[in-house]
């Protein structure tokens, strides 16, 4: 049974500029790597999410964010970030109902 959740028009403006931020982020250290596979380290994948380094640690202890580790660092690839985001991602109910209001 799916939860349906209930925001005001305040909360869910903040929501959508927060993903315009997020977007603009990622699309920035797109365009600063180029091709390559781009790594991140957990500073940068915090700061992406808007999450503390505890979250973080909670999302690889739970086996939600892949990562890589060497020596004591930790990094992550930015396609399993967009993955891991695309893969959550809740449609607006606008979207949903053809975008009708009730």
């Amino acid at each position: 049974m799916k939860t349906v959740n209930i925001i005001d028009g305040d909360s869910y403006q903040e929501l959508l500029e927060k993903i315009e931020r997020i977007d603009e982020k990622l699309t920035s250290i797109l365009k600063s790597k180029g091709n390559q596979k781009v790594w991140l380290t957990n500073k940068e994948v915090c700061e992406i999410l808007s999450v503390t380094p505890r979250t973080l640690q909670n999302y690889r202890d739970n086996g939600i964010i892949s990562f890589s580790k060497v020596g004591s660092k930790i990094y992550y690839r930015l396609s399993d970030l967009e993955n891991h985001l695309e893969a959550n991602l809740q449609e607006s109910f606008q979207k949903r109902k053809g975008g009708k209001r009730c």
